[in-house]
């Protein structure tokens, strides 16, 4: 597997744990319609990224990082 950066933009992202997945949402960068993406949820092992570069406004859970840093994933 080829692990990527990912970057979050945009309003109102978010990133956590439900059931046992790091869930990930894209902000809201479509002003005109207010469409949000479809969450992407991973299991930990699975996770396709190596580094979530955060440049928008939104939410990360305490355990979404501490799950991400146990796994080697670099929130800078």
């Amino acid at each position: 597997m080829i692990l990527t950066t990912k970057v979050l933009d945009g309003y109102g992202l978010r990133i956590y744990i439900k059931d046992r997945q790091v869930i990930i949402q894209d902000g809201n960068i479509d002003e005109l319609f207010g469409s949000k993406p479809e969450p992407e949820r991973f299991f930990l092992p699975r996770l396709p990224y190596a580094r979530l570069v955060i440049t928008g406004f939104g939410n990360i859970s305490t355990g979404a990082i501490k799950a991400l840093t146990a796994y080697n994933v670099d929130i800078p």
